[in-house]
Formats: C-alpha cells, structure tokens, sequence
C-alpha cells in the first residue's frame, strides 16, 4: 500500500501507539509480559504484511491480540482479510476497530486516519458481502427444493412400484385359487367382465348325405331298369282289331 509522506508518518504515530499499548483495552489493562509478547507478535505481523504473506500476518495479528485485546490491531488484521478476499472477516474486524475509535477518550490524528480508511473500506466491502449471502443462500435453497424434489420423485416412484407388486401378488394368488374371498372378489371388481362366447348351431347335414334318399334313388333306379327290359324283351303288340276289315272276302 502507498502513502504519501504524511500518511507514512501518521501509520508510524499508529504503530507507536499500538506497540506500546496506548488506552485501547475492552479489557482490564494487561500484564507488562502480555504487552511485550503483542508487541512482539505485533511487529512480527507488521513484517509480514509488508512482504504480503498475508496468512502469516493474520496469524501473528491474532497471537497478538489475544494477548492485550488491543482493537488497533484489528485495523492491520482487517487489511490482511481484505488482501485474502475473505471479506466477511474484514468487514468484522473493521467494523470493530470502527467502534473502538468510535469510544476512544483521547483519539490522535493517526486514529482518525485509520478510522477514515477502514470506514472507506467498509463501504466498499459490506455491498458484497452482502450480495456474496444473499447468492449462498439462494443457492443453499435451490439445492434443498432440488433434493425435495428428487425426494417426492423417488417416494412417488416407490408408491408405484409397490402398487404394481401388490396388485400382481394378488393375481398370482387369486389364479392358484388359494386366495380369500374378498381377494378374489377385489380382483372380480377390477378385472373387465367378459362375455361367454355363443354356442353355435348345430349343423344339419345336407340332403344328399341321407340315407334315405339314396335307398330312394336306388329303388326307382332299379324298377326304372325292370320296366326297361320288360319293355325290350316283350313280343310287338298285336294291330287293333278291327271288326268291319274281318268282314271283307278275301281275293285269290
């Protein structure tokens, strides 16, 4: 990050305050070891910072503050957070540092220069931190309806099919004659009533396969023959007899 001349100069005011523990406790104020171990840990951070191993100074940053709950030390942590893009981090620690400054008794310029560049910060970051939630949770409840969803699909599926087993185990029973009366009339009621097919007529057999008809036709056939050969066999038939030619002489 550059600064101009001034600006360098207030950071080093800040860092100042900051190592040395200047009134910026929550707490009851700390021991003189905790404040030389933060001190330590908080230059070390510092260092790290500048050579942008920006997880390293967070750790430091951290280490640090646990020690003295100094809230300056947030402002860097902060910083740290919003190099790393983790931006909902940075808008915590800004926003407590903000509040910090907010109720310090005796707040120097290089207080309020921090205040005014982690206020500058904080607008720009809390927009997308917000819309970043607002695209999670959106996408956390379009995951859950799509579970839902497949949910109900597998149960009506299942429905389904245990339906279909069911209503074959039935028809497997009902068919080995083994099932109960109200299972075989169950099934009655579903299955569409079928019509018994019509006997048909008997057939008549035709006229030229009686017997009697042939013997018939046999009888005639044979008499018809008889009366033939009487008929062909018989001597000529006489002239008719006519009484006035008898009368008549006969010439010589």
């Amino acid at each position: 990050m550059i600064h101009s001349s001034r600006s360098r100069a207030l950071l080093a005011i800040v860092a100042a305050g900051v190592e040395f523990g200047t009134p910026s406790f929550a707490d009851a104020p700390p021991t003189e070891a905790a404040k030389e171990g933060a001190k330590v840990l908080y230059q070390k951070g510092r260092r790290e910072q500048d050579a942008r191993d920006f997880p390293a100074a967070v750790r430091d940053y951290s280490a640090a503050y646990e020690l003295t709950h100094n809230a300056g030390v947030l402002f860097y942590r902060g910083q740290c957070y919003q190099a790393k893009a983790e931006k909902d981090k940075a808008v915590d620690d800004y926003k407590a540092f903000l509040a910090f400054a907010a109720n310090a008794k005796a707040p120097d310029e290089g207080l309020r220069l921090r205040a005014d560049e982690a206020s500058r910060a904080l607008a720009g970051l809390e927009p997308e931190v917000t819309a970043e939630k607002a695209r999670a949770a959106k996408a956390k409840a379009d995951e859950e309806e799509r579970a839902k969803a497949a949910a109900n699909e597998e149960a009506a599926r299942k429905g389904v099919e245990a339906e279909a087993a069911k209503r074959a185990a039935a028809a497997a029973v009902s068919g080995n004659g083994n099932g109960s009366g109200n299972e075989r009339a169950a099934i009655q009621l579903t299955a569409p009533a079928i019509a018994p097919a019509a006997e048909a007529p008997p057939q008549k057999a035709p006229v030229y396969k009686k017997w009697w008809l042939w013997t018939t036709v046999g009888a005639v056939v044979v008499a018809g023959a008889g009366v033939g050969l009487g008929i062909g066999l018989a001597p000529p038939a006489a002239p008719p007899f006519d009484r006035q030619a008898a009368t008549i002489p006969v010439s010589f």
